[in-house]
């Protein structure tokens, strides 16, 4: 799919992305790919209860949901918030769209401290596809499933 992205689309000014919206979107592509893991032990546990007839099992049912699904999700969170996209996305940042088609973004300094984090580029060749939704542009990348770079749209 061709790089689709417009450098007068991309706002001038610095933007950043909550991190409760990226995980959001972290964990709905998650569970669309992988939602049936969690629905394994559960399916599990519903069919003994049914071929047993016990009745007691049907008490374990709620509970693995209650202890499997926070874990899961636990997991997901922590393994995907780390990335450099989801730090570099967090944080108020510049989005430059070069000549070939790659982005950079462009942190900015802290205003207590004075710090700058590290310039995140992101080659052309790296991307893999870039969706348009009503208030943002998702731009998703090559080899790193579940890692994106969130630009908003100007109004």
């Amino acid at each position: 799919m061709p790089n689709r992205l417009n450098p007068s689309s991309i706002p001038d000014v610095a933007h950043c992305v909550s991190t409760g919206a990226y995980m959001r979107l972290v964990i709905e592509e998650w569970l669309l790919d992988r939602g049936w893991l969690p629905a394994l032990p559960v399916a599990g546990a519903i069919m003994a209860a049914w071929i047993t007839g016990d009745s007691r099992l049907w008490v374990v049912v709620p509970v693995l949901i209650c202890l499997i699904l926070p874990l899961v999700l636990a997991f997901v969170y922590y393994a995907y918030s780390l990335t450099p996209e989801a730090a570099a996305a967090i944080r108020p940042h510049l989005t430059r769209v070069d000549p070939d088609g790659s982005l950079t973004l462009i942190p900015v300094a802290d205003a207590e401290t004075d710090v700058r984090p590290p310039v995140l580029h992101v080659g052309a060749d790296e991307i893999k596809s870039v969706e348009e939704r009503s208030s943002q542009r998702i731009v998703r990348l090559h080899g790193k499933p579940f890692r994106f770079i969130i630009i908003p749209q100007i109004q």
